[in-house]
């Protein structure tokens, strides 16, 4: 992304939600082993920091999409009207600031 920013290339956010890793819960049963069953694990601090934020993971996924700067678009990869509106109010709230999106970055090294 810093690339892309630094030659004034447009680049595009997909997955935002991490194919699910990011949400509440994943949509789908998967095996233990299964590399998206395996993000969402990971992703633990991610959930219980959006819920003391008072939003769902998947709202602050897309407000951190939309606050890091770079992306030209955020591919949002909704399944149904509630994701959708979920997103274009994520998009209407407050940008995350730079502290913010430092505190999500660090529970989810």
């Amino acid at each position: 992304l810093d690339a892309c920013i630094k030659h004034d290339v447009p680049a595009l956010a997909i997955r935002a939600v991490q194919a699910g890793a990011l949400t509440s819960a994943m949509d789908r049963e998967l095996p233990a082993d299964d590399a998206d069953q395996r993000d969402f694990d990971r992703a633990a601090g991610f959930r219980k920091l959006a819920a003391e934020w008072g939003q769902t993971p998947a709202r602050l996924a897309h407000r951190y999409s939309l606050a890091i700067g770079g992306p030209s678009s955020v591919i949002l990869g909704v399944k149904n009207r509630e994701e959708l509106i979920e997103c274009v109010e994520a998009e209407r709230d407050p940008r995350l600031t730079p502290a913010e999106c430092q505190q999500l970055e660090a529970v989810c090294a």
